[in-house]
């Protein structure tokens, strides 16, 4: 926010679905509103303004309970997994990336495209269609003779987004690779912010350094969970031989495995 004065000739490109985002944003001369969702809400349940608490509604818009700050109405935004919305209207999305999140993420770019690099609609959205993997974010790698999708999974923001893309995705079995360093975190009590209960109903592999912590996490979730000693182990015992499997993974955790 403080930035926004010193860079009077700067636009920001911002979430208008994440009150702490549109706070900062306003401190620059003009912005441009993006609605990219925001699943994960319990860092922003009171005003950046003035303290008081935030309404939410189940379409998505908040209202503060003590000033005028709300909500923006969004010049781009996901329209689902197959559209976004642009100030020339609705136009179609084609991702190689999955997920309501990565809709997102195409909705940011290309309004940042557009505004911060004069790139038009089609050739944005054409170089997106691309881009099958982020830093191997979504890669399939071969682990222990199974095809493993990779999903990064560090903090409870990102692990909402991932357990939501798993009830998206086809079912397949669940790896999970959980480390806690210094880029991770050393303190893993944030494991209960995550709601493992969604996985209920899937017998979940877990390996990794603190997977004893993330055992005990699943077992209060209600999901059956086996520790094993490595990625390759917990692969094998969740897939047959050539099979797909979804592998959950702290950044550390990922870095091994990329």
């Amino acid at each position: 926010r403080a930035l926004g004065a010193e860079l009077p000739d700067t636009v920001a490109v911002a979430n208008a679905d994440d009150p702490l985002v549109v706070w900062a944003a306003l401190g620059f001369a003009r912005q441009v509103w993006v609605g990219a969702g925001q699943r994960w809400t319990a860092d922003a349940t009171v005003c950046p303004r003035c303290a008081q608490l935030l309404l939410r509604d189940e379409a998505g818009t908040w209202t503060c309970t003590g000033c005028d700050l709300a909500r923006p109405t969004p010049a781009y935004a996901a329209l689902g997994a197959g559209a976004l919305l642009t100030p020339e209207g609705r136009v179609p999305l084609t991702l190689a990336l999955p997920g309501a999140v990565n809709a997102g993420n195409a909705a940011m770019a290309l309004a940042a495209a557009r505004h911060g690099f004069g790139v038009a609609t089609a050739p944005a959205l054409a170089a997106m269609a691309g881009v099958a993997d982020v830093g191997g974010r979504y890669a399939t790698v071969p682990l222990a003779g199974r095809r493993a999708r990779l999903l990064l999974a560090k903090n409870p923001a990102g692990w909402l987004e991932m357990l939501a893309l798993l009830e998206e995705s086809p079912p397949r079995p669940v790896v999970i690779h959980f480390h806690s360093r210094v880029a991770d975190g050393r303190d893993p009590s944030w494991l209960w912010d995550v709601p493992l209960e969604r996985l209920a109903g899937r017998t979940v592999h877990v390996s990794g350094e603190r997977a004893e912590d993330v055992v005990v996490r699943l077992a209060y979730a209600g999901v059956e969970a086996v520790r094993h000693p490595t990625p390759g182990a917990a692969a094998e015992a969740a897939a047959p031989a050539g099979a797909e499997l979804d592998l959950l993974a702290t950044y550390t955790a990922f870095r091994e495995l990329v």
